[in-house]
């Protein structure tokens, strides 16, 4: 068959490229009797590759393309047209799906933005470790995104530059008020506390915050509280037996 002409040394190809000679391998014995001239191959490895054997390989794909592979119709090629079968993104999107429901991100530019964010603090931190180690400029900017981070409640510790290689969109989402809430046991799940926070029923300090995309940073974690008004809060007041009579009269 073409498969053992085209492949007498270990060259790895891509899925694409396995799947035409999958489909070339199945073919009937008709298609193989033909008198197709091949150019000699040389059983070569991959350390010593050889032109010949690449020759070979386009040669057995033209004459898939040609031969097997009938024309897409003008509906398959209109839904095909932005289908890239080169890079396959497929692994990412898994991770993405799955961080996506852990942490209950509603929209999708979110995670993007978390993700963009993590890419530049990563190439920041790159540009600064290839300053010198003396350099004033080094330190002080160092310190300044450390800081920051730490605050913001990114990385544990605001020591070394290399707890910014392992800053990633959960580091991110760990920040989201809807998280936070989980963590001190105001909400039961996720889903809850974002519906907790759409509704109105949290205050953050003396703001009302109904966005869940809001970063909650280290100081403002203590100030988290319920909104005024909130039925939730009422309910809880009235189960730890804590409610005074002027609440009982609404005012």
């Amino acid at each position: 068959s073409y498969c053992c002409l085209v492949f007498p040394g270990r060259i790895y190809l891509s899925v694409s490229v396995r799947i035409a000679l999958l489909s070339l391998q199945t073919l009937s014995s008709s298609y193989f009797t033909k008198q197709v001239i091949m150019p000699p191959i040389t059983t070569t490895t991959i350390d010593e590759p050889s032109s010949n054997n690449f020759e070979s390989l386009i040669f057995a794909l033209r004459y898939i393309a040609k031969n097997v592979v009938r024309k897409l119709k003008h509906h398959e090629q209109k839904l095909l047209k932005k289908v890239d079968s080169v890079q396959w993104n497929s692994d990412n999107k898994i991770r993405e799906a799955k961080v996506m429901r852990k942490y209950h991100l509603q929209n999708h530019e979110d995670y993007m933005k978390y993700n963009r964010m993590c890419v530049y603090i990563k190439n920041v931190a790159a540009q600064l470790k290839d300053l010198d180690s003396k350099s004033e400029c080094r330190t002080e900017s160092s310190e300044a995104l450390l800081q920051k981070l730490y605050n913001l409640g990114i990385i544990s510790t605001a020591q070394s530059l290399s707890l910014c290689e392992k800053v990633n969109v959960s580091s991110f989402c760990r920040r989201r008020l809807p998280v936070i809430l989980v963590r001190l046991r105001m909400a039961q799940s996720v889903k809850d506390a974002v519906a907790y926070v759409e509704q109105g029923n949290i205050r953050v300090g003396p703001n009302l915050v109904t966005d869940p995309c809001h970063l909650v940073t280290r100081n403002m974690e203590d100030f988290i509280t319920w909104a005024d008004g909130s039925k939730i809060k009422r309910h809880v007041i009235e189960y730890s037996d804590e409610l005074d009579d002027f609440d009982l009269l609404n005012c």
